[in-house]
């Protein structure tokens, strides 16, 4: 799909993006659906929408400036996206980790048992450029489970 050169390429905030109509809806779903092929000599079971970006792909590698400046577009806009998304999760991370250090912070201000705060601040891991993850327990029973396993070495 030809990108139009006067309309902005940033992606919209939620409140801005309009709804799926059917059609697009309808379209998904048979993007989704998978079909087998034949490629390098085997039978692969893939998407349709492998296929068509499998197709874009090899049509622009030979040689075509529609279809080059097409997956270039494309490529273009998911990496931003993909980015996008990646940037969203370092800063929901930092703030979770900066909510869960405020409650360690009152929980031993208020004299209460710390190991209550989970997970722990130190165990939320801020990755940038991609993500966080949770390096230790979440919850009661992760806790209880971390216990059972120390107890046993």
């Amino acid at each position: 799909m030809a990108v139009k050169r006067n309309k902005p390429r940033r992606p919209a905030s939620s409140a801005e993006r309009p709804a799926l109509t059917p059609l697009q809806k309808a379209l998904l779903d048979e993007a989704d659906r998978k079909v087998t092929i034949v490629s390098e000599g085997e039978q692969q079971e893939v998407s349709i929408h492998q296929v068509v970006s499998r197709k874009l792909l090899q049509t622009a590698a030979n040689g075509s400036v529609h279809a080059l400046s097409n997956a270039f577009n494309e490529i273009n806009a998911a990496q931003q996206l993909h980015q996008q998304q990646i940037n969203d999760d370092v800063e929901l991370g930092q703030k979770y980790r900066d909510l869960q250090q405020q409650l360690l912070d009152q929980a031993l201000a208020k004299g209460e048992d710390p190991e209550k705060v989970l997970p722990h601040p130190d165990d939320i891991k801020v990755l940038p450029g991609k993500g966080f993850k949770i390096a230790g327990p979440s919850d009661e029973t992760e806790l209880k489970t971390v216990r059972e396993c120390c107890t046993l070495r």
